[in-house]
């Protein structure tokens, strides 16, 4: 499912231009990060239950690494809604439209 959402992600750019300040950085960062650690995730999950179980506690050591990346990721939403009051969740949540002629 993650390659899926990464090819999606690919055909549907993000509209937003190129990030400028550290905290877009710092985001742009972080869903590349995710990307990488679900996708490796899953790897070492289908090497650990079919060739080599030995990388199993390196699977768990990335469960957790997920799990802080999502706790970041909440708290960082919990920012932009309580502190700075901006639409970034918004944009999250609520599909985008389509530009007509009249909004441009």
């Amino acid at each position: 499912l993650m390659g899926v959402r990464l090819v999606l992600r690919l055909l549907q750019p993000p509209e937003t231009s190129v990030p400028r300040s550290w905290s877009g950085r710092a985001a742009a960062a972080l869903h590349h990060a995710f990307y990488a650690a679900i996708i490796g995730q899953a790897c070492m999950g289908l090497v650990a239950s079919y060739f080599w179980f030995g990388i199993a506690p390196y699977h768990v050591v990335g469960s957790r690494i997920i799990l802080a990346m999502v706790a970041l990721h909440l708290a960082a939403a919990i920012w932009h809604t309580v502190v700075a009051r901006d639409e970034t969740v918004d944009r999250m949540v609520f599909p985008r439209r389509k530009r007509s002629a009249e909004d441009l």
